[in-house]
């Protein structure tokens, strides 16, 4: 009698953690099965308005909850689903008096994610950098971004500037 049940213990209880284990990680890559559904397990309040592909996940842009600010989440894949990676904010209704957008620049991965709002009518911004060019185009909500395919980390304000809606072009930053 006493074999048969030492032996129930040493045979139950490893089950148990196993079984303990794989409903843990089964309930928690179900709530973050899809990066959408990560970030709402984070902030369930606002929901992304636009989805990109970055490094080796993808960024959401969502309202902050907060007027007039967006929130940038980077979000990247385990075994155990999609988790936040990283978080950037940007502030819309700036004055356009001091400034023609709001720039919000992070890196992960050998790569640069560089976004934010825009306070006046911008056709299109452009970054200048080692004889290359990108570009970014106004999206939703007059939010922007752009993925640079290196690291950088600091921005001359000469490097930028933006097209306007006349096809104008004119320094980003004043």
């Amino acid at each position: 009698m006493w074999r048969r049940s030492k032996w129930i213990w040493f045979v139950g209880i490893p089950l148990l953690l196993i079984a303990a284990f794989f409903a843990d990680w089964g309930y928690v890559y179900s709530t973050h099965s899809t990066p959408q559904k990560a970030q709402a397990a984070s902030d369930p309040s606002v929901g992304p308005f636009e989805t990109v592909k970055f490094a080796k996940g993808v960024v959401l842009i969502t309202p902050s909850g907060q007027p007039n600010s967006y929130t940038a989440w980077y979000m990247t894949k385990s075994f155990w689903g999609w988790h936040v990676s990283g978080i950037s904010n940007a502030v819309a209704g700036l004055s356009p008096q001091n400034y023609n957008v709001d720039f919000e620049p992070f890196t992960f991965d050998g790569q640069t994610f560089v976004w934010g709002t825009v306070m006046i009518p911008i056709k299109e911004i452009v970054y200048h950098h080692n004889g290359k060019t990108y570009t970014a185009s106004i999206g939703k909500l007059s939010v922007w971004h752009m993925i640079l395919p290196f690291k950088q980390t600091l921005f001359p304000h000469s490097e930028w500037t933006m097209v306007l809606p006349d096809g104008k072009t004119a320094p980003l930053f004043k």
